[in-house]
């Protein structure tokens, strides 16, 4: 074989593999991206009322998004070993949410801290969300959800009066 031919087919197979490369990335950056995480809905001496928010944070929709725990996870981050009716609803109940257009959210009641009958504070549930794009492509992504005030990450903030504005 001449040289000639076997660059000619070096280059050929290259590009095929450059070109398969570009279409996979496409793909995997125009897809929907679906996070789940635990916000703080308000706050003081009586407790912290919690919120599930999952958002899509891809570009591209998100269909029949489900998020799915084991009950036993779920009943290990109780303070009283119990499947809060929050949790019951967005885990065991087969509610999915049909569409999560790109860059918004939606958001759940998720039970509470600070009281006897409350989440375990810091405790982790590991949960699975699996959902579809508008292709029937289908993703399946993992998280843990942590259990805690999300106004300061290691659970420690100045008070409003403290607070750097600038």
């Amino acid at each position: 074989m001449s040289i000639s031919i076997i660059v000619s087919v070096s280059a050929l197979a290259i590009s095929l593999l450059s070109f398969g490369f570009a279409v996979y990335s496409w793909r995997e950056a125009n897809r929907p991206m679906v996070v789940a995480r635990i916000t703080t809905e308000s706050g003081g001496n009586a407790g912290i009322a919690l919120n599930l928010l999952v958002e899509n944070t891809g570009n591209r929709p998100a269909q029949d998004v489900e998020l799915i725990a084991t009950e036993a996870d779920v009943r290990g981050a109780s303070m009283q070993s119990v499947v809060p009716v929050d949790a019951e609803r967005c885990f065991f109940s087969k509610i999915r949410i049909p569409v999560l257009a790109n860059g918004h959210r939606i958001t759940n009641a998720f039970w509470h801290l600070g009281q006897a009958d409350s989440w375990r504070a810091g405790a982790e549930i590991p949960v699975t969300l699996r959902y579809r794009d508008l292709h029937g492509r289908r993703f399946s992504n993992k998280h843990r959800l942590v259990l805690a005030d999300d106004a300061g990450f290691a659970q420690t903030l100045w008070n409003e009066g403290h607070r750097d504005n600038g």
